[in-house]
């Protein structure tokens, strides 16, 4: 066999190993059901996909509560620190930043926007490069067939395609829900991922909705004391004892 590759390889041809190739000579396609950038030889959770926020995001798996404290991370305000009550932090964090989704009121594309208008959007793009996919919505004026909806979001993605937006981040669904009594097409992020950082925030992206980010500042303080064998958090108006609360 060495001979053979070898003898291939000095007249011009390929040197790949068979293992590189399937029975029909392609490269073969490892699968991805959840498209998660995990493939299913090494996913293990193949049909559901992870959830990338930095915390055992190799296995394909997603991890809904990071910290274990039964607060699933989309409600804990401290999903990293294992806590209590509804919002998941330990007694005494304050909560330094408020996260708030962004309102759709935008349009990405209306019929005869100008290119500098729709060249804002590619920006936006640039800015948030965790955007994956947006899916595009249109609307329909003066009593017009519902089909036409569908030809203006098709138009909006040339449009937005032009200006240098990558095709395979807007999606067309074939279900397409459109507005009545509007002639514009709106853009919400469907899918993202995280990237670079540690701890999760939120920016709008846009009139297209929230991009949650993954940054490396919390968005809580919590200080902690040491109150008989244990530890326990004050709130940064306390003084240094113990809350009244903390077991002894």
């Amino acid at each position: 066999m060495r001979f053979a590759l070898v003898l291939l390889a000095a007249c011009g041809g390929s040197t790949r190993t068979p293992d590189d190739l399937s029975h029909h000579g392609a490269p073969i396609v490892i699968a991805d059901r959840d498209d998660d950038g995990v493939p299913d030889d090494r996913d293990g959770c193949p049909t559901v996909a992870e959830d990338y926020d930095l915390y055992n995001d190799a296995d394909g798996c997603p991890d809904l509560d990071d910290d274990h404290d039964g607060v699933p991370d989309e409600e804990d305000l401290c999903f990293d620190l294992p806590g209590t009550g509804g919002e998941g932090c330990p007694e005494g964090c304050t909560i330094t930043t408020s996260v708030s989704d962004c309102f759709f009121i935008t349009p990405i594309w209306t019929p005869n926007m100008p290119a500098r208008e729709i060249a804002e959007h590619k920006k936006v793009f640039d800015e948030f490069p965790e955007i994956r996919t947006v899916t595009l919505s249109a609307g329909t004026v003066d009593g017009e067939a519902p089909e036409i909806a569908h030809h203006r979001a098709e138009a909006a993605k040339r449009a937005l395609v032009a200006a240098g937006v990558p095709a395979e981040k807007l999606v067309l669904d074939p279900k397409l829900m459109y507005r009545e009594t509007s002639g514009d097409v709106f853009g919400m992020i469907t899918k993202q991922r995280f990237e670079a950082g540690k701890f999760r925030s939120s920016s709008c992206a846009g009139g297209m909705g929230t991009v949650y980010r993954v940054e490396r500042e919390h968005n809580y303080s919590c200080h902690p004391v040491i109150c008989g064998d244990g530890i326990c958090y004050r709130s940064t108006e306390d003084d240094g004892s113990c809350p009244q609360d903390c077991p002894p």
